[in-house]
């Protein structure tokens, strides 16, 4: 019902085709269904080059739930800091063609030192193919650490995902 008055709201207002694209994006895109994944970032070869002051997700294990829950146990590592975490927490998941984009969202940390602990709510982004069960893991919560000081591109690993 919310939606057909802000719809009749729109047409008031606003060009129909506008309020045609919000009311599909608002109402009736339904959250969409993730089965059980297991997903495997393998550590890529550390080099000098790439090492950061701040430590970014190199390798690890995502387990994402069809409950909207995820646990990831990852190796981060850092110029001269090296830490093994194991995060729980809840994602948002954002439909799009051809896959689903993952908002990772942290509840507990545990693990490494205190302040390898103290991570930001999102921790990350994962851009996953729901064809081919590949998956791209952008390390988000290492970009907001940095505080604007790190070169390049953001830091991101590969992840093979297999139904689980």
């Amino acid at each position: 019902m919310l939606c057909a008055r802000t719809f009749q709201h729109l047409l008031r207002v606003g060009p129909p085709t506008v309020a045609v694209i919000l009311v599909v994006a608002g109402c009736a895109t339904a959250p969409p269904v993730i089965p059980d994944l297991l997903c495997i970032a393998k550590a890529g070869a550390e080099s000098s080059a790439d090492c950061t002051g701040v430590p970014t997700l190199l390798g690890g294990e995502l387990r994402l739930s069809r409950r909207g829950t995820f646990q990831l146990t990852g190796h981060y590592a850092a110029c001269f800091q090296v830490e093994d975490l194991r995060i729980d927490g809840t994602f948002h998941a954002v439909p799009h063609d051809g896959g689903v984009d993952l908002e990772l969202l942290a509840k507990r940390t545990r693990g490494g030192a205190p302040e390898a602990r103290k991570l930001q709510r999102t921790i990350g982004l994962v851009n996953l193919d729901t064809k081919t069960l590949q998956a791209r893991f952008t390390d988000t919560a290492a970009l907001i650490r940095s505080r604007g000081q790190m070169k390049g591109a953001a830091p991101s690993v590969a992840m093979a995902c297999s139904k689980n």
